[in-house]
């Protein structure tokens, strides 16, 4: 078995409209392997539902979130909350 912990933050952004989010992903949903359109962020015990779209900058290709799900390294993820939900903005490993 393996134990998985959500570390990470929950920040607002400096622009107020969203907010920083790290943690390690839990689920992913694709069109294909590089075309993800939302994913599922856990973070000190809560799940986020992000989505994706043509806004959203990864710092590696999209389909590198499959190796974050299964080794449980955390990203962080600048997001902006619409009237449908949470939109990633920016994607990158989180700092150690």
């Amino acid at each position: 078995m393996v134990a998985i912990t959500a570390c990470g933050s929950d920040e607002p952004t400096s622009e107020g409209t969203g907010r920083t989010i790290t943690g390690v992903i839990v689920e992913i949903d694709v069109r294909t392997i590089e075309d993800v359109e939302s994913f599922t962020l856990l973070n000190r015990g809560r799940e986020y539902l992000i989505h994706v779209d043509e806004q959203t900058e990864f710092a590696f290709p999209p389909g590198h979130l499959n190796e974050h799900r299964t080794t449980a390294e955390p990203v962080e993820v600048v997001t902006e909350e619409l009237d449908d939900g949470l939109y990633a903005r920016t994607v990158e490993d989180a700092a150690r």
